[in-house]
């Protein structure tokens, strides 16, 4: 084995490393666009317009008078009901 010198082996280390370095930072833009994650913008607009459907829906359905009534009125409500035929 020849003896070389360290200076000139330095270098040579040193190439290396930058060669390998150079070939890492130039694959990076393709290895950026392999791992990109999906876009779910779409899938989410399409859960937005449904909790929005579901939400006027729930709001119709608060809004009702049977649901603000308390379970006294409801039963004095069905009371009359069932004492009106027996009236006439």
């Amino acid at each position: 084995m020849p003896d070389t010198d360290p200076a000139a082996q330095a270098f040579d280390d040193l190439r290396a490393e930058v060669s390998v370095l150079r070939r890492a930072v130039e694959a990076l833009p393709q290895a950026w666009r392999d791992n990109r994650p999906p876009d779910y913008t779409e899938d989410l607009a399409r859960v937005v317009k449904a909790m929005n459907a579901v939400s006027t829906r729930m709001k119709a359905i608060e809004d009702t008078p049977t649901l603000k009534m308390t379970p006294q009125a409801y039963g004095q409500g069905i009371r009359e009901e069932g004492l009106g035929p027996v009236r006439s």
